[in-house]
């Protein structure tokens, strides 16, 4: 059964999750007045191994439904984040 989970407090800039893999050519100001900022860029890759990125029960097999590179692009671990918010219906709280 384990520990009761501790409450956890996420906060995104953005106007969507996935923090710096959610890429933006924006820059400037949001639709808010807030200074639009990312350290990303859109050709970035991963540089470290997808295998201590990924979530203990949702792994990056199991979303792409077979085996994928170790250093995946922006653009595969954005897809991956947006997959396990999907599955837990994390938007809801």
């Amino acid at each position: 059964e384990g520990e009761a989970m501790p409450e956890l407090v996420c906060y995104e800039k953005q106007s969507d999750w996935g923090g710096l893999w959610n890429y933006s050519w924006r820059t400037g100001l949001d639709e808010n007045g807030e200074k639009v900022h990312g350290s990303m860029y859109r050709y970035l890759w991963s540089n470290g191994p997808k295998e201590c990125l990924e979530f203990a029960d949702y792994s990056f097999e199991k979303h792409f439904g077979k085996a994928i590179p170790s250093y995946p692009p922006r653009p595969v671990l954005f897809d991956y984040i947006k997959g396990r918010v999907e599955k837990c219906d994390v938007r809801k709280f």
